[in-house]
């Protein structure tokens, strides 16, 4: 069984969410199950130096997009026992960011143009995968093409593709023209049961409108986007598609997500007291006051739906507590500016770093007495399982993939392994609640036991992967996996 990924971030490379730690764990873990597992991504101008020296060129292609032919490079590089395909173009991806503004031409082409990349390489690549893999918008076109513009090509006649949604919220829609213009498609596919959208075109539409299965990132999350709370508009279409839709929960990398072996840590898993040390480390790094007083954490993009509203909104409170607390992130100015008129108000309790690192998140991980989580929607809740690898105690709005992962502490049976709340207002509650355990180190003993019994590797979900895969490339219809 060949699988190529395809998406547009991948750890230890690039990343600026948890669809990067999916493509740089999955593959590993799809290999342990006999998988020939490849993945490609763009090269993008933040990949570390390190690992561009390392790289081979393979080929040197040219692609059509919006009436012109542009060249590209594809080269490769392995790691983990995976190989790694990288189209190079630096017009398109040798750019301070991965990401541009979502709603214009620009990101219309940059992503028409990656994914036609990838169906031009793989013949000189030599390399015919069974199936294509697709990851969330950006490469929701793949499918398209391949019914479309290569239809005809008898390299692609049996392959088959899937489509992953890790998030509903970003689609990729674009203005009308970019149908005829950039995908190089007649008037006929912007209809309401094509690619139309609100008098747009959704890439994601075409995603799940083409892919031959279809999957999201947990049991709980492939239910919601059925919902107009959670389909964003495309529910419709999900619906539609349910008998082909399966939720697979993710899983967290033991290589890359290690207490024991993590190389950003101050001090490591198996030295006496070593959150304490690290906690210490974080305090004197962002200038806090030294004291052994509860660390509270969050790592997120600051947007609505990663629950910045209520959080913003229980500040005040929070804050009048013996606590110290950092938020790690970027995101809408509003979010950013309020955080840090908190933070010039709170300079003892509260640390506000407008940025993402990947380092200071794994050591803040390490240091956190408690993680916070408030989103109001959450499809992997990936960021939970690695606090809680690290012996973090997750506080969690019941929604999405949380609901399966967080389980709220109960004192009379001693069972669960965070605090979770369904309503705004229980959110100080929960941590409160929190607070009050972690004065407890019978109770907070006992939770931390609970959270090391929780298994979040990815054997199970390789091997749903794996039977997944076989159906697809057998059949015509998926059943119960």
């Amino acid at each position: 069984m060949k699988v190529l990924f395809v998406a547009t971030e991948s750890i230890p490379f690039v990343k600026t969410g948890g669809l990067a730690d999916v493509i740089g764990s999955l593959p590993v873990a799809l290999q342990q199950e006999g998988v020939d597992v490849r993945v490609i991504i763009p090269k993008h101008k933040s990949i570390e130096q390190h690992y561009q020296n390392q790289m081979t060129l393979k080929q040197i292609i040219s692609v059509p997009i919006s009436g012109k032919e542009r060249f590209c490079s594809i080269e490769e590089i392995n790691v983990d026992g995976v190989h790694y395909y990288f189209v190079e173009n630096d017009y398109y991806f040798c750019r301070d960011e991965v990401y541009g503004d979502a709603y214009q031409r620009d990101e219309a082409e940059r992503f028409a143009y990656f994914s036609k990349a990838v169906l031009e390489s793989l013949p000189v690549l030599e390399y015919q995968p069974d199936i294509i893999h697709c990851h969330d918008w950006q490469t929701a076109l793949i499918p398209l093409f391949l019914r479309t513009h290569y239809a005809c090509d008898p390299f692609y006649m049996d392959v088959k593709t899937m489509f992953t949604i890790h998030s509903m919220q970003y689609q990729g829609i674009f203005p009308k023209d970019v149908l005829t213009e950039v995908l190089d498609l007649d008037w006929s596919y912007f209809t309401s049961d094509q690619l139309e959208f609100y008098g747009h075109v959704n890439y994601m539409k075409a995603g799940l409108l083409y892919a031959d299965r279809i999957t999201t990132v947990s049991d709980s999350y492939a239910k919601a986007i059925q919902t107009t709370q959670c389909g964003c508009g495309l529910e419709g279409i999900v619906q539609q598609r349910a008998r082909d839709i399966v939720g697979i929960p993710c899983g967290v990398s033991r290589q890359m997500y290690h207490p024991n072996e993590d190389m950003y840590l101050y001090t490591r898993r198996g030295v006496y007291d070593w959150k304490a040390d690290n906690k210490r480390f974080i305090q004197q790094t962002l200038s806090l006051p030294i004291r052994e007083v509860p660390m509270l954490v969050t790592t997120s993009r600051l947007v609505e739906h990663k629950g910045m509203d209520v959080l913003l909104s229980i500040m005040g409170e929070l804050l009048e507590e013996d606590i110290q607390f950092v938020v790690l992130g970027m995101g809408e100015e509003r979010y950013e500016q309020a955080l840090q008129s908190w933070a010039t108000r709170y300079p003892d309790k509260l640390s506000v770093q407008l940025t993402f690192s990947e380092s200071l998140a794994r050591q803040l991980y390490a240091a956190c007495d408690l993680f916070l989580m408030p989103s109001l929607s959450e499809p992997r809740g990936l960021s939970a399982m690695i606090a809680m690898s690290y012996e973090a105690v997750p506080v969690t709005r019941e929604t999405g993939a949380l609901k399966d992962i967080v389980h709220s502490f109960d004192e009379e049976s001693g069972e669960g392994n965070g605090f979770t709340f369904r309503k705004d207002h229980e959110l100080i509650e929960e941590i409160k609640r929190g607070l009050y355990s972690y004065q407890d180190p019978f109770i907070w003993w006992l939770i931390q036991q609970n959270i090391k019994k929780s298994s979040f590797d990815w054997k199970q979900a390789s091997f749903r992967y794996k039977a997944l895969y076989d159906q697809v490339k057998r059949f015509s219809q998926v059943v119960s996996i």
